[in-house]
C-alpha cells in the first residue's frame, strides 16, 4: 500500500502513490492543528486524526473527507492515538486517557492518574495499553484500561518526556527525550538501545527494515530494525 497521510495546519495532505503527488483536504474552520494520525488496523479506509484543541476527526474514505467525532471526549487537547484490532481506540490527552469501543464514534474517560498527565504517547499490543507521560514515566493497563500501573525499573525515564511508543507484537519501542528503549510487553523488561544525552528526540517511526528517530533540531537518525 502506497497510501500516506500527513498533517498540516488545518488540513490533511493525502497521497495514494507513495508521496509522488498529494491532495490537500481541509478538516474544519477555524483550522485545527493535527497532532497524530492513526490508520485503523481492521479497515484500510478508516483514518483518525487527533488535534491540539479540537478533539478527534475521522475519515471513512482514506482521508478524502473528515468529520469531528467527539461525543464523550471532554478534553479536546488530543496528543496521541492508538488502536486495538477490535475497534477500540485510545486517545491520550492533557488530562489523561479516553477509550472508544466503536472506532472513535463515542468516548469515555479512563481512570488514569491525573497527577501523571499529560499523556504524550500511547501504544497497544498483546492486550496491553501503554501510556507515556510528560514527566511521570511509562504506565500500562489491560485492554479495558480500568487499572493503570507504572512500569517498574525505568528510573532513567522519570525525568524525561516519553514522546513515542511503537508496538509490534511483544516488542515495544519507547522514545524519550534522550533514550530509545526496547521493551518486552510480556514480562515488562527492557534494554537501552540508544542514549543521546546532548540531543533531544521528538518522534519515532518504524518500517520493516529501519527505525527512524527525529530530533528537535530537524535531524533524523536511522538504525537497522533487526537490532532494535
Amino acid at each position: 500500500e502506497d497510501r500516506m497521510i500527513a498533517g498540516i495546519t488545518g488540513a490533511a495532505a493525502c497521497s495514494s502513490d507513495g508521496g509522488m503527488s498529494w491532495q490537500v483536504v481541509g478538516l474544519a474552520s477555524p483550522p485545527p492543528l493535527l497532532t497524530d494520525i492513526l490508520f485503523a488496523p481492521h479497515d484500510a479506509n478508516l483514518v483518525l486524526a487527533g488535534t491540539a484543541d479540537d478533539g478527534v476527526f475521522v475519515s471513512a474514505n482514506g482521508g478524502g473527507s473528515w468529520v469531528a467525532w467527539n461525543f464523550g471526549l471532554v478534553d479536546l487537547k488530543v496528543n496521541c492515538l492508538a488502536a486495538a484490532p477490535d475497534h477500540a481506540v485510545f486517545a491520550g490527552t492533557e488530562s489523561g486517557i479516553y477509550r472508544s469501543h466503536n472506532d472513535g464514534k463515542s468516548w469515555r474517560d479512563l481512570p488514569f492518574p491525573m497527577s501523571a498527565a499529560p499523556v504524550l504517547s500511547v501504544g497497544f499490543t498483546n492486550g496491553l495499553v501503554f501510556a507515556g507521560t510528560q514527566s511521570s514515566g511509562l504506565f500500562y493497563a489491560d485492554h479495558s484500561g480500568g487499572t493503570w500501573s507504572a512500569v517498574p525499573n525505568l528510573l532513567m525515564l522519570q525525568s524525561e518526556a516519553i514522546h513515542a511508543i511503537v508496538a509490534n507484537g511483544n516488542k515495544v519501542l519507547i522514545l524519550s527525550d534522550h533514550h530509545l528503549l526496547h521493551f518486552q510487553a510480556d514480562d515488562l523488561t527492557h534494554r537501552v538501545l540508544d542514549h543521546f544525552p546532548d540531543r533531544q528526540a521528538i518522534s519515532l517511526a518504524q518500517t520493516d527494515h529501519h527505525v527512524f528517530i527525529g530530533f528537535v533540531d530537524g535531524a533524523v537518525d536511522s538504525r537497522n530494525n533487526d537490532h532494535a
